[in-house]
């Protein structure tokens, strides 16, 4: 696997974790929860190399999701 393979793979599972995070939170429909999180402006830093946020944890950027809703 190739570097930016492995950083695609990442970004998809933070994804896929943190839409269950908001889910379960919120009770919304996955519809929902994924608008939710597309929406923030944490998903531009998750897809930027420069901010490296696919080393840190789900749970680390729903919190950033949930303060930058805020």
């Amino acid at each position: 696997m190739s570097k930016d393979e492995i950083r695609k793979f990442l970004i998809s599972d933070i994804i896929n974790k943190v839409t269950e995070y908001i889910i379960e939170d919120t009770g919304c429909d996955i519809t929902s929860a994924l608008s939710m999180l597309y929406q923030s402006p944490v998903i531009k830093w998750l897809q930027d190399p420069e901010e490296d946020l696919t080393s840190k944890s789900p749970a680390y950027i729903y919190e950033l999701i949930k303060r930058s809703s805020q």
